[in-house]
């Protein structure tokens, strides 16, 4: 089994941010944006490529900066290896969440999933005070609801069932 290394990651970032680019000019056609249909994607690309490059001369640096230590007992290697395990699902737990966040809003609604889905990431991402969890989820969803509901007026999903008609309840108490 080969092991996992950061220089890999930014290769491959990189590779792609080039293909990405190279694609985006299959995409020019007339059109009254000034910079065209494909400014801003390639502006997000190039951040991903340059982000990409920033990562491999990181990853470069620790490469040759740290030396490679024979000398760790096996407690301290079971516990890096526990650790690494742990990272790992903490890692497939920030990926899966928003995908999960956009399913269950539109099952259960927006604005049901919503709080739940901000208190549950702040604190995979390793916040445990009470307090802090719940005044930065309440003020993230009072101003995404002021926004969407109050400002902008854009319809957001609404879930199905009985959660409907939560939704329609909680947004007939923001306008």
């Amino acid at each position: 089994m080969t092991k996992y290394h950061p220089i890999y990651e930014g290769v491959i970032l990189l590779l792609l941010s080039i293909v990405a680019f190279a694609y985006s000019f299959q995409f020019e056609r007339e059109t009254i944006y000034r910079y065209g249909v494909t400014g801003w994607p390639r502006v997000v690309i190039i951040a991903i490529g340059v982000l990409a490059i920033f990562r491999l001369i990181s990853a470069l640096y620790n490469l040759y900066s740290h030396k490679d230590s024979s000398e760790e007992n096996g407690e301290r290697l079971l516990d890096s290896i526990v650790n690494n395990w742990h990272q790992k699902g903490k890692q497939f737990l920030i990926m899966f969440f928003p995908i999960a966040w956009i399913y269950l809003s539109t099952k259960i609604g927006f604005y049901i999933v919503t709080p739940i889905f901000v208190a549950s990431y702040m604190y995979i991402l390793g916040s445990r005070r009470i307090i802090t969890i719940s005044a930065v989820t309440i003020s993230v969803y009072l101003a995404i609801m002021f926004l969407f509901i109050g400002f902008l007026y854009v319809p957001l999903p609404l879930g199905r069932g009985v959660f409907y008609d939560i939704n329609i309840k909680i947004i007939s108490f923001f306008l």
